[in-house]
């Protein structure tokens, strides 16, 4: 009488290989998703320390609230730099100019 395994079976053998490969590839996602927001809270925390530290904005917050200033940050860090008119409208200062939009996004460099 002879014993069949089916954990030496070639079939067994690519289930393992196809599910060791499926995990180091979710694992590399979770690492590369991990590292992104890494990245997006460096950047946040970066303009946020520029903002609170750079002279310059010290006369244009006078005109702004601080929850403007967050408001816009937060939409040019979701839309993208140079996307004025579109910061503008996602944080709801439409009754401000582009051209203030503008001027507060590129002093927080």
């Amino acid at each position: 009488v002879t014993k069949s395994s089916s954990h030496g079976s070639p079939k067994a053998k690519v289930r393992d290989y196809e599910s060791e490969r499926r995990a180091a590839k979710n694992k590399k996602f979770m690492r590369e998703m991990a590292a992104k927001k890494l990245r997006r809270d460096e950047q946040k925390r970066l303009i946020r320390g520029i903002v609170k530290e750079d002279p310059i904005l010290d006369r244009m917050k006078q005109g702004w609230e601080e929850n403007h200033r967050e408001r816009v940050i937060s939409a040019v860090l979701h839309f993208g730099f140079g996307r004025f008119c579109k910061v503008r409208n996602e944080a709801s200062l439409s009754s401000l100019p582009i051209q203030d939009i503008e001027v507060f996004l590129r002093s927080c460099k």
